[in-house]
C-alpha cells in the first residue's frame, strides 16, 4: 500500500490528560483504498479522594477505525468500516 496521507498529534493537557491520534490512509489497489485511525485518551480526573489519595474519575480511552473502500464502478463505491472501541472510566 502506498501512503497517501499520515497524521500523527498529541496532546497533554490540564489533570495528567494525554491524547495521542493517528491517521493513515492510501490506494492498496487499483480499485480499493483504505484508512485506519488510532486514538488513546487518559485523563487522571477531577476529584480528589481525600481519604485515599487518589483520583475519583479517571478514565481511559483506547478507539480503532478501519475503512475499506472499494470502486465497483466509475459512479458506485462501497465502504466496509471497522470500528472498535474500549471505555474503561
Amino acid at each position: 500500500m502506498l501512503i497517501k496521507h499520515i497524521l500523527v498529534f498529541e496532546i497533554f493537557g490540564n489533570f495528567g490528560e494525554q491524547d495521542f491520534q493517528a491517521y493513515v490512509s492510501g490506494p492498496i489497489s487499483e480499485s480499493v483504498s483504505g484508512k485506519l485511525v488510532g486514538r488513546y485518551r487518559s485523563f487522571d480526573g477531577f476529584i480528589d479522594n481525600t481519604a485515599t489519595g487518589t483520583k475519583l474519575d479517571p478514565s481511559e480511552n483506547v478507539s480503532l477505525r478501519g475503512v475499506l473502500t472499494f470502486d465497483l464502478t466509475e459512479n458506485l463505491s462501497a465502504d466496509l468500516i471497522a470500528d472498535y472501541d474500549n471505555y474503561k472510566g
